[in-house]
């Protein structure tokens, strides 16, 4: 049978605390959360059984007889007829994401006042003004949650629809007092007054009422039908027993003293766009129940309580499979920042029912007046600020702040993917929150704590350990790949380098100049390929560190492979510059996407000024081999040597764009990618006097050009200046604030604000030139660096 547990009823949670020996002011909720404490306390407790407190004398037996059957036990809990084994908590209305902590299956305790007592409920169903309910039983509620109705479905009555969207907007009806202020109050002067009858030690008082509340002396049903002027109680106090006649006339006095009479006036005064209903135990006084509805007239509806319908509702929902309720879903709504602007996306509008299939509804957002529902992850996690129903999402128990972080947790596989946000309500249910990508698995999710923007504790600069720590990763992640991925990528490497060597011994064959043709082509569009597994673009083996201490027998016949290249690799490009100029090209071009796995060649030569120049050799579309050249040998610069000597070309002035290469486009693409790739500020080769030369002539260059014209220029340069600023952890000096480096970097930064300058990979909100100006200032956020560790 289904077991209900009223999380919601103080008057019970006080009771079971006591009989439990706990302390039932450890169990109430705090203001704006669930009462979690309850939940745990009931499921310590609630296979334990209990024998009811004979405290009342007129539910006793008048003559002691023989008792032919056990004593009937209780347990925590209200067991429904059906053959269900489930646990069902009643439990306040609050927003999705909240009921997330519940863990269980739920009810909400305004549906199950409604339910229970629903056939006095109906006069209000069919009105226009919402239903408020005033429970004052429970713990004090959170918010205020008017209840609206519908005809749906074959349910034998209107359904209630919970809409926590705007409850703030009912702050006006909530009650000024405590509702367990109001049980304690009423207990202690009971308790009080049993202690001045009985001549009682004044430090048994508390021990009195906690007996009280251990009785649970107001939803003892014989109250409300005994018609005596007195309810004779057996009180225990120290494991002796007293007899005491307390007084209905006494108690009623107390009741009304401590009612919240005077607030709810208020609030019918002040809310008469709304039906107001009283459920109080307090009320199964009769006498108490005549005076109350005296006072409020007809603007106030005091429940009887005598009969509660929800064990039949429930066994007719079981038989007609009615919705209990309708749920109005949350406004929910996740920020995330593309190209400099703030894209929120939100869920529909849309109300879910109790009982019927699960709702799965997906974020979406506007695109280009379209509605779209997938948004690009391309780090490894990325934290969302969210809102639900216009207000950040409080911690239930500590009431931090939170937001939503997501992880890739198939980073090695997929670095890029498409997501998107995947909602699942069915009301009763703990609802869920997940995140889909585009291959349909479900992505790690969870919220965390949103702490202050963090300010970068590296003094305006990328750190050398980040730098390291992504080229480790991303290296091992292409060394994984290479590992699983079938073996044509060594078998067609092999070809090539025995095909070169073949070339090599014997430059006039034809088939050894045909095979070459074809075997480069094919290797070339194979590595290609192969960065497309990751979804990139065509970057090559893109693989920056090799740890020979993870080298497996696949990855060794791999780089052996490499090293069985011919010694005259240098004769050999010569020979086909001259003869065979796309083959050339495309050679070229393996051995710079090949990035470390080049280390083993004697590739040195292709640094020297005059091999970055090919005269008339290569007259069709000469602009491209430049270009080809620079990026090619920036990828393979993975040697001390070959770092100090791309260096070395930074203001020689190239021979065919006629001015220093560090202003030619492509040669500060490379020199930016180096200083990601490869270059480490601690132990490479130049000064930092020459890096500091460099940073001041990047920066005086930038300023002499146009941004619609030099857009490409100016945005590696901008990575470039800001990985130069690295420099800062080793010398914190280094274009320190008031240099003449960083008033021209400050003017660089107020000169593009018009145009401002964006990375095409880099995951920061902001534009490369104020984030630029964030770290010269130092006040750059950690999830900003951690995001342009990824450049173009």
């Amino acid at each position: 049978m289904t077991k209900l547990i009223n999380l919601e009823s103080y008057l019970e949670c006080c009771q079971y605390a006591h009989l439990f020996a706990e302390d039932p002011a450890k169990l109430i909720p705090n203001p704006n959360g669930l009462p979690l404490a309850y939940r745990d306390f009931c499921n310590r407790h609630q296979s334990q059984s209990f024998l009811p407190i004979p405290a009342i004398t007129i539910a006793q037996p008048k003559t002691l007889t023989p008792r032919k059957s056990q004593l009937p036990q209780q347990n925590i809990g209200l067991t429904l007829p059906d053959n269900s084994s489930e646990q069902i908590f009643i439990v306040r209305e609050a927003n999705s994401l909240v009921l997330r902590s519940l863990q269980s299956r739920y009810i909400y305790a305004n549906v199950y006042r409604y339910w229970s007592y629903v056939e006095q409920l109906q006069q209000f169903t069919h009105s226009d003004k919402p239903l408020v309910i005033y429970d004052l039983d429970s713990f004090t509620p959170s918010q205020i949650t008017p209840l609206t109705f519908q005809n749906y479905g074959n349910a034998p009555y209107p359904i209630p629809i919970i809409d926590t969207r705007s409850l703030k907007k009912y702050d006006a009806l909530k009650l000024s007092q405590s509702y367990e202020k109001i049980y304690n109050s009423i207990c202690l002067e009971i308790a009080n007054k049993i202690v001045q009858d009985l001549k009682l030690d004044p430090n048994n008082l508390l021990e009195v009422c906690n007996y009280i509340k251990k009785i649970n002396l107001f939803q003892n049903k014989v109250i409300e039908f005994s018609s005596s002027e007195y309810i004779s109680l057996i009180i225990e106090i120290n494991h002796r027993f007293y007899s005491y006649n307390l007084s209905r006339t006494n108690l009623e006095g107390i009741i009304y003293r401590h009612c919240p009479i005077d607030d709810l006036n208020k609030v019918i005064s002040e809310n008469q766009n709304y039906h107001i209903v009283l459920l109080s135990s307090y009320a199964k006084l009769p006498s108490v129940k005549r005076v109350l509805e005296q006072q409020f007239h007809e603007n106030l509806l005091v429940l009887d309580l005598s009969v509660n319908n929800f064990s039949k509702i429930w066994q007719r929902k079981l038989g007609n499979n009615f919705a209990l309720y309708g749920q109005q879903l949350d406004r929910i709504s996740f920020f995330v920042k593309r190209e400099g602007k703030e894209i929120e996306i939100s869920l529909p509008d849309k109300i879910c029912y109790e009982g019927e299939q699960e709702a799965t509804i997906y974020g979406q957002y506007l695109k280009d007046g379209k509605l779209e529902e997938n948004f690009p992850l391309r780090t490894k996690d990325v934290t969302l600020p969210f809102r639900i129903n216009d207000e950040p999402f409080l911690d239930n128990e500590t009431g931090v702040e939170q937001i939503y972080k997501i992880e890739n947790q198939y980073l090695d596989q997929t670095p890029n993917l498409d997501i998107k946000i995947r909602f699942r309500l069915k009301p009763g249910l703990m609802p869920k929150l997940e995140i889909l990508d585009n291959y349909d698995r479900i992505l790690d999710s969870k919220l965390i704590d949103r702490e202050e923007l963090a300010i970068s504790d590296t003094l305006g600069f990328i750190s050398i350990q980040a730098i390291l720590t992504f080229r480790n990763n991303k290296s091992q992640r292409f060394i994984n790949i290479l590992k699983t991925q079938d073996i044509q990528i060594p078998i067609t490497l092999s070809d090539f380098t025995r095909t070169i060597n073949e070339y090599i011994t014997d430059t006039a064959s034809q088939n050894n100049i045909d095979s070459l043709i074809s075997v480069t082509r094919s290797f070339l569009n194979l590595i290609n390929n192969y960065s497309n597994i990751e979804n990139e673009s065509n970057n090559g083996l893109e693989v920056y560190v090799i740890d020979d201490q993870d080298k497996n027998q696949n990855l060794e016949n791999f780089t052996k492979n490499y090293e069985k290249i011919d010694k005259r690799i240098n004769e050999f490009l010569e020979n086909i510059k001259s003869n065979y100029r796309d083959i050339y090209k495309n050679i070229f071009q393996i051995l710079g996407k090949s990035f470390a796995f080049s280390n083993c060649l004697n590739l040195d030569f292709l640094y020297y000024p005059d091999q970055i120049y090919y005269g008339n050799l290569l007259l069709k579309n000469i602009r491209n081999i430049y270009s080809i050249h620079l990026h090619n040998i920036a990828r393979m610069s993975c040697t001390n040597q070959r770092r100090k000597a791309f260096w070395y070309l930074f203001n020689i002035k190239s021979k065919y764009h006629k001015k220093e290469f560090y202003k030619v486009d492509d040669y500060i693409w490379g020199y930016a990618r180096i200083l990601l790739w490869y270059a480490n500020p601690e132990s490479d080769c130049l000064s930092l006097e020459v890096f500091s030369q460099h940073f001041t002539e990047i920066l005086t260059h930038c300023l002499t050009l146009n941004v619609s014209r030099d857009h490409n220029y100016l945005r590696d340069a901008l990575i470039s200046l800001i990985y130069l600023l690295t420099f800062r952890e080793i010398d914190p000096h280094f274009v320190e604030q008031g240099s003449p480096a960083y008033a021209q970097s400050k003017q660089l930064c107020e000169q593009l604000v018009p145009n401002p300058i964006r990375s095409r990979k880099a995951n920061i909100d902001v534009s490369l030139n104020q984030f630029f100006e964030q770290l010269l200032d130092g006040s750059a956020t950690q999830e900003q660096i951690s995001n342009m560790i990824e450049i173009d």
